[in-house]
């Protein structure tokens, strides 16, 4: 494990005006706290690795670590360039709700700060002012969808409308390039109500064991502290009454991985890829589904549908119906 330190991590001229607003240093996207004189500092887990930084509006950056050594180790000063529109990005969607208008909807655009170099693959939770507010648009009465003068990298894309199942992706932008995500549905909302997560096994070891004697696949949700994707999860999908009894054959397992050094040993074994990263292994941990980063009901349903069918179980008929339902949408 190394440190790494920067004597000053800064936009150009420390800040930039959008319209009468200064963007503030703090909000750059990064696994580490920015500290408001520009300063951070953070662990790494090796120096092979890059480590990223973001902000809307510059070009990322990729801290190179190849070559250097230490334990602690001084990257200097670093510059986020402020974007240009003949470099910038761009991308495009066409929205469709399965009732109500389009206009009803919008499409929220999360910057990601691109290479995570940590010991636990994670990133370090934040204090005041949190993470930079998201790019949100709103679709046209067609359902055309638009965004420019984008940064390059990648995103997290939230689509969500009233009344409908939310539905995220990541996705990649490319300099000076647009990015059709072509047509996308949101379908209705999943009937059920909201009930508190109380399911949980916190030890792995422990999980697995009743998950042998009592003949149950495991459900895991791997998690840090601090971490807002894994929070909204448990507040939404997981608090679902469809959710929670499509989990009822599973034996339920969370894990903080940087909780100690034995959760997070659990954690590379089942290779998280970030946070929160779900993984339904049978009982002898042959993984049946996997997948990372926060789901909407109707995505998290869908995940649990390929894990009943990896591990043979008949879908409950909520469920069956609605792999049908988003079958013949997307056929």
């Amino acid at each position: 494990m190394k440190a790494v330190i920067g004597t000053f991590f800064k936009t150009k001229n420390k800040a930039i005006k959008l319209a009468d607003e200064k963007k503030d240093v703090r909000l750059v996207d990064a696994q580490m706290v920015i500290l408001e004189e520009g300063l951070f500092a953070g662990e790494v887990k090796d120096l092979e690795r890059p480590v990223g930084f973001a902000l809307q509006g510059y070009f990322p950056v990729e801290l190179q670590l190849k070559g250097k050594s230490g334990e602690i180790v001084d990257v200097g000063e670093i510059i986020l360039q402020p974007l240009n529109s003949k470099d910038s990005a761009g991308v495009s969607a066409k929205i469709i709700l399965e009732s109500g208008s389009p206009t009803n909807s919008k499409v929220s655009l999360f910057v990601g700060q691109g290479a995570v170099n940590t010991p636990h693959n994670g990133t370090s939770p934040r204090g005041s002012p949190g993470w930079e507010a998201p790019t949100e648009l709103t679709p046209q009465e067609t359902g055309v969808v638009s965004g420019v003068n984008l940064s390059p990298g990648n995103y997290y894309v939230v689509l969500s409308a009233p009344g409908h199942v939310e539905q995220s992706r990541r996705i990649e932008l490319t300099q000076g390039k647009n990015l059709d995500l072509g047509q996308i549905s949101l379908l209705a909302e999943l009937a059920g109500e909201k009930k508190p997560v109380t399911f949980w096994e916190s030890d792995y070891h422990v999980g697995l064991a009743k998950a042998k004697n009592e003949s149950k696949p495991l459900f895991v949700m791997l998690t840090i502290q601090g971490c807002g994707p894994c929070k909204r999860l448990e507040e939404e999908a997981l608090a679902h009454s469809a959710i929670q009894a499509f989990l009822e054959p599973f034996l339920k397992v969370q894990i903080y991985a940087d909780a100690n050094e034995k959760n997070a040993e659990i954690a590379r074994k089942l290779q998280a890829q970030g946070y929160p990263t779900l993984i339904c292994l049978d009982e002898n941990e042959k993984v049946l589904n996997r997948w990372s980063g926060y789901r909407g009901v109707t995505e998290f349903a869908l995940e649990c549908a390929k894990a009943y069918e990896e591990a043979k179980i008949p879908l409950p008929e909520q469920l069956k119906k609605l792999v049908e339902k988003v079958k013949k949408n997307s056929g």
